[in-house]
């Protein structure tokens, strides 16, 4: 993730919203970044439906009511952007970059899919077998295995112990009429935060977060979603196997709940953990 992607995640955890703008010029290149944040995120999914608000971001960039997926990748390839979507526990975080020649052009879809976007059943039955066949590949890497199996043990019934990407039978169980229905809760205007950095000045920034509040107007007033509880310590150290017969090798982690992005030393933290190599 960059710079501009931890700062709006940052920012978002602090509850800022889409009338705070996030905007730094950096003109030693013709290109345009634009960061789009929710305050909500997989910790957020509803009970039995884990993997929803990833599900949700995914296929919210698979289309518009009047552009196919391929239709989408097509032009986004045509103009040189990129456009892509990651799901936190906190937030789903959509970002993009192109050059300032075609800011124009890239704005008129990144809006139309915020505003329009086709959600597709199609699209939903072809997204769920590939999350479903991750989910599974992860199963037979022990780095995947012991990272899921060690967030469980560790967050134990806390919502941050599910995977982002969901479970197998709760993914089973996610239509279209819950995609429909999650992604106002989301991405309503009043619980975005957007960041621009590149070859564009304050007016140039602010007249596109006015584009993207005008394509999210519609959500305007939705049902918040309910905030995330803090996950509490273990008063003891606990330990976990996880046997899997015929390996040569074990992998071992270890590890306790951690800072969250509003935590007012994060910045020290994030030093420290440079310092001592970046695996915390």
């Amino acid at each position: 993730m960059n710079t501009l992607g931890l700062l709006i995640l940052a920012c978002a955890a602090q509850g800022a919203n889409a009338s705070q703008l996030i905007h730094e010029k950096f003109d030693r290149a013709p290109v345009v970044f634009i960061g789009i944040s929710t305050q909500s995120g997989s910790a957020s999914d509803p009970e039995g439906k884990s993997g929803l608000a990833n599900i949700t971001g995914d296929l919210l960039i698979r289309g518009t009511r009047s552009k196919s997926k391929a239709e989408v990748d097509e032009l986004l390839d045509r103009m040189g952007g990129k456009l892509e979507i990651a799901t936190h526990l906190d937030s789903l975080l959509l970002t993009g970059a192109v050059l300032k020649s075609q800011l124009p052009a890239f704005l008129a879809l990144l809006t139309e899919i915020l505003e329009k976007p086709a959600f597709s059943p199609t699209e939903l039955v072809k997204l769920k077998k590939q999350t479903e066949s991750q989910i599974t590949v992860a199963t037979a890497d022990d780095g995947a295995l012991i990272k899921r199996r060690f967030l469980r043990f560790l967050f134990n019934e806390h919502s941050y112990g599910l995977p982002r990407d969901g479970r197998l039978a709760d993914l089973k169980t996610i239509q279209i009429q819950d995609i429909v229905t999650e992604y106002p809760r989301l991405f309503r205007p009043e619980a975005v935060l957007v960041g621009i950095t590149g070859d564009v000045n304050a007016t140039e920034a602010g007249s596109i977060q006015k584009q993207i509040e005008t394509a999210l107007a519609a959500y305007q007033g939705a049902e918040a979603l309910p905030p995330t509880q803090p996950a509490l310590p273990h008063p003891a150290t606990r330990l976990l196997l996880v046997d899997k017969p015929g390996r040569t090798q074990s992998r071992v982690m270890a590890g306790g709940v951690g800072w969250t992005l509003n935590e007012a030393q994060q910045a020290a933290f994030g030093v420290a953990n440079h310092a001592l190599g970046g695996g915390i």
